[in-house]
This record gives structure tokens, sequence and C-alpha cells, in this order.
């Protein structure tokens, strides 16, 4: 409630009770007790926050730019209503797969790196991912992001062993 709807209140209070009690239908300490009471429950109104909208679209952590902020906005964007991968989680999977797979060494410009990227991925998901603009269902989802996190792991291996 806004200070200048509570300040409403209590004036219209204010002056109801007081010509309810200028005509004797109200006694003068009934008036004071309304008025007053109005008045308290407007103030506490306007104290209360107002409890914030449930958000329509994903929050962005701006302050916390990366990882985090991927993970938040794929976890709202990544499956339509079917069950499906939507365009733009298949975008956001098709970038972080390929953000891993750079890193260890596939460089997909190349025919040996896309080669390679299918042995690591299994051709049949890699066709999927790469080839395809939305649709993966959740099993495949799974395998992926099972399949990354063992290329992941395997190249942090290899890296703080050499």
């Amino acid at each position: 409630m806004t200070q200048r709807l509570a300040t409403a209140l209590t004036i219209a209070s204010a002056v109801i009770t007081t010509t309810l009690a200028a005509n004797t239908m109200l006694t003068w300490p009934h008036a004071l007790t309304i008025t007053g009471t109005t008045a308290l429950i407007t103030w506490v109104l306007t104290i209360i926050p107002t409890a914030d909208p449930i958000p329509t679209t994903p929050r962005r952590t701006h302050n916390r730019p990366g990882a985090r902020d991927d993970v938040s906005h794929l976890s709202w964007t990544l499956f339509s209503r079917d069950g499906t991968t939507s365009y733009s989680g298949h975008t956001r999977l098709r970038a972080l797969t390929t953000s891993a797979l750079t890193r260890a060494g596939c460089d997909l410009t190349t025919a040996s790196g896309q080669q390679r990227a299918q042995e690591l991925l299994g051709p049949p998901l890699y066709q999927q991912l790469m080839t395809r603009t939305s649709g993966m269902n959740n099993k495949a989802v799974i395998t992926l992001l099972s399949r990354l996190d063992d290329i992941t792991t395997t190249a942090n291996h290899t890296k703080d062993h050499s």
C-alpha cells in the first residue's frame, strides 16, 4: 500500500467517524477509536513489504556471469512442453558441448576434429546435437551431459598431470 493511499484512508475514516459522531449516531470515544484503529492498520500495511510477483522469465544473475548464469538460464529454457529440447535449450547445449570439446582438443572446424567429437560423444548423439535445432529427448540430454562430464574430467586430469 502506498503512503498516499494510507493517508487517504485515514482522512476518509476521520471524516466519516466525525460526521457520525456529530450527528449523534456514534459517540466521540468510539469515533476516535475507529479513526485511530484505521490509522494504525493503514500504517502497518504501508510498512509490510509487498510480495514480489512470480517471475515469468529466468532471473539473470548479472553480478555473477559465467557458469552459474548459464545453468540458471539453461534450466529455464531447456525443455519445451512436449518434453524435448527447445530451440534455445538445444542451442545452449550445443554451445556447452562445443566449449567442452574445444577444451578437450577437438577443433570442430576440421574434419578430424569432428570425427574425434563423434568418437567422444557417439555418432547418434553427435548427429542429434549438431544437425538438429531442437527435439532431443530427456534420455539423450542426460547421456550428453554424462559424456561431457567424462570429457571434461579426462581433459582436466590430463592437464593436471602434464
